[in-house]
């Protein structure tokens, strides 16, 4: 089973073309699964991503042993060979760790896949920078030679995989956690403090969302059904107000009680079979209730500051 609670994707009837593709005809084993399964979800791009590594591909894998887990092993596939220094794995190795160290719950998912995308410059496409995609079970993330954010896009999309691709939590929420858990790994890592990101997060709520009217929330969220072009302009925001306010919350409840209330609505959504969404109340509850004696409302004032106060869709 790929994500904690969904079935694994069937291996027939994915794609009439695979016969005739050598590897294929010679039976596929679970790995070359999982690369059907990440094209499938991702062949919607192009012609040329989806189906160059059908005809050939490179594939680097290992098998990590988590505290809480147990061994989990690791893909990357590409098209092209992988070019000198490559660390795909080494990067999904570490927040594998990191995320299973703060979420204090098994790494939910076994294998894990992330599949390379490459742009065909002689067909006439463009690189595409800084692209990933969490796709259920499976990853897809642009090369690192057309992603200067790679390493950041590796975490991020990693990240989504405690949720299981799970669209029911509000965007502000999914996009949040999944740029706050990066964070926390890379100050663990020693690559960058939270007290340096919360200054760089701090200055795009300033420039990017505040000043156009989107400073809470609940204000982008309303954008959405009252000026859909401005919302789509401010996109940003949906990951950085997320983000911002998790990360604001984190240092006022310390470790431990922000680990708290992100795991009790991880384990919510897996106990419902990710069939129900993560509504706003529950987040609120939450965090409310794992709030440290003497911080409820401190919290409460950063809910209002930051959030806005819940929005029902109206």
């Amino acid at each position: 089973m790929l994500c904690a609670g969904k079935a694994s994707p069937p291996a027939e009837g994915l794609d009439s073309g695979l016969p005739g593709t050598p590897w294929f005809d010679d039976g596929i084993d679970d790995e070359e699964l999982a690369l059907i399964a990440v094209l499938e979800a991702t062949r919607h791009r192009s012609a040329h991503q989806y189906r160059d590594p059908l005809e050939s591909h490179h594939v680097r894998s290992k098998t990590i042993a988590l505290p809480l887990a147990g061994d989990v092993k690791l893909l990357v596939f590409q098209h092209s060979a992988f070019p000198p220094g490559d660390n795909g794995i080494e990067l999904m190795e570490d927040i594998a760790r990191a995320l299973e160290e703060f979420m204090e719950a098994p790494f939910p998912n076994n294998p894990v896949v992330i599949g390379i995308i490459e742009p065909s410059l002689g067909a006439g496409e463009k690189p595409e920078k800084g692209v990933g995609h969490s796709l259920n079970d499976q990853l897809a993330i642009t090369a690192q030679e057309y992603n200067r954010g790679f390493d950041l896009t590796v975490f991020h999309e990693m990240s989504h995989i405690y949720w299981c691709g799970h669209t029911g939590a509000p965007a502000w929420f999914t996009e949040g956690a999944e740029g706050f858990l990066p964070d926390y790994a890379r100050e663990q890592l020693g690559r960058q403090s939270i007290s340096s990101r919360r200054l760089q997060l701090h200055q795009v709520w300033e420039d990017e969302c505040r000043v156009r009217g989107t400073g809470t929330i609940s204000k982008f969220q309303r954008m959405d059904d009252t000026n859909p072009d401005k919302y789509k302009s401010c996109g940003i925001c949906a990951y950085n107000l997320g983000e911002f306010f998790l990360m604001e919350i984190y240092q006022l409840f310390g470790r431990d009680a922000a680990s708290a209330a992100i795991r009790d609505l991880y384990l919510q959504a897996r106990a419902t079979g990710w069939s129900e969404p993560i509504t706003e109340e529950q987040i609120y509850r939450a965090y409310l209730n794992n709030a440290p004696r003497g911080r409820v409302e401190a919290f409460q004032w950063l809910y209002e500051r930051y959030h806005g106060g819940a929005y029902d869709g109206s």
